[in-house]
């Protein structure tokens, strides 16, 4: 069974959703070895709203911000540099 519920009001990066994506590696568990990188957030390409007219690749856009999804945007050529961000990004904007 999968339960969730979608964050009415989420935390934005210029009117963008984003996702944060970090990574753990548990290298060993006895001893316990946990390695961890901070990654990286990546940001939709089109501003947010809660509006959803419909379930079409343009409504998605707003919603999801993973990669193959943003690959679809008409300019992603251009702006594919625009929508990702690192950690120390990340404080700086908050």
């Amino acid at each position: 069974m999968i339960v969730q519920k979608y964050i009415e009001n989420p935390l934005l990066i210029n009117n963008k959703k984003f996702d944060i994506n970090s990574f753990v590696l548990i290298a060993n568990t006895d001893p316990f070895l946990v390695l961890f990188h901070l990654g990286y957030l990546i940001s939709t390409l089109v501003e947010f709203d809660m509006e959803l007219k419909s379930w079409d690749i343009s409504e998605k856009m707003k919603h999801l911000p993973n990669s193959y999804t943003q690959e679809q945007h008409p300019s992603y050529e251009w702006l594919r540099n625009d929508h990702g961000f690192t950690f120390p990004e990340f404080i700086n904007y908050l």
